[in-house]
């Protein structure tokens, strides 16, 4: 009488034995165009710099800058729809689009990518110029066509944007001197 081999086999099951041979490792893949390594270690380098860009908002400086930011912005807004501005459309959108700039520079530190992070430092720093140039232009009183000719009063309420916008700058760069501090002490400890 022979006996079925499968009647005495423990039940399968979806967990991995102690005695199972090794599940090798795939093997890697020639460098592409992003570089060399698998999906997988991007996908985990990718996730650390999401860990380190939360990080950086736990501190509250990234909350901090980005505060001031749309402050300038949305009084900026106000400002410019309740008072005679050509294109009053202008402002918040160069707002948003700065914002968009301060964001590309706070996720280029978060990556540890010192150059980028230099690089969109300078691209602010200059947008900005420029932008505040074109604030203090806006101050001092002038005839501005809006269907008929008006004579706009000096604008010395600007100078609430301007100077907010300087602050969120300003804490954009001791953001940058904070985190690369904070580096320094970790590597050291």
């Amino acid at each position: 009488m022979s006996q079925d081999p499968t009647r005495n086999a423990p039940p399968a099951t979806a967990e991995p034995r102690d005695d199972a041979p090794p599940i090798p490792e795939e093997a890697p893949r020639s460098p592409g165009p992003a570089g060399p390594g698998t999906i997988r270690e991007q996908v985990r380098r990718d996730a650390e710099r999401l860990r380190r860009a939360a990080a950086l908002l736990s501190h509250g400086a990234i909350a901090g800058v980005v505060a001031l930011h749309v402050g300038a912005s949305a009084t900026l807004t106000a400002i410019v729809f309740a008072r005679p501005f050509p294109y009053a459309l202008m402002y918040p959108l160069m707002g948003f689009l700065l914002l968009n700039l301060l964001g590309i520079r706070f996720v280029a530190v978060a990556a540890g990518r010192r150059t980028a992070a230099i690089r969109a430092m300078i691209t602010n720093l200059a947008m900005h110029a420029f932008f505040l140039y074109v604030l203090f232009d806006q101050i001092p009183a002038r005839t501005v066509v809006q269907r008929r000719l008006i004579e706009r009063p000096d604008q010395w309420i600007l100078l609430l944007p301007i100077g907010l916008y300087l602050a969120a700058m300003a804490g954009m760069i001791i953001q940058g001197f904070l985190v690369r501090r904070s580096r320094r002490i970790a590597a050291q400890g």
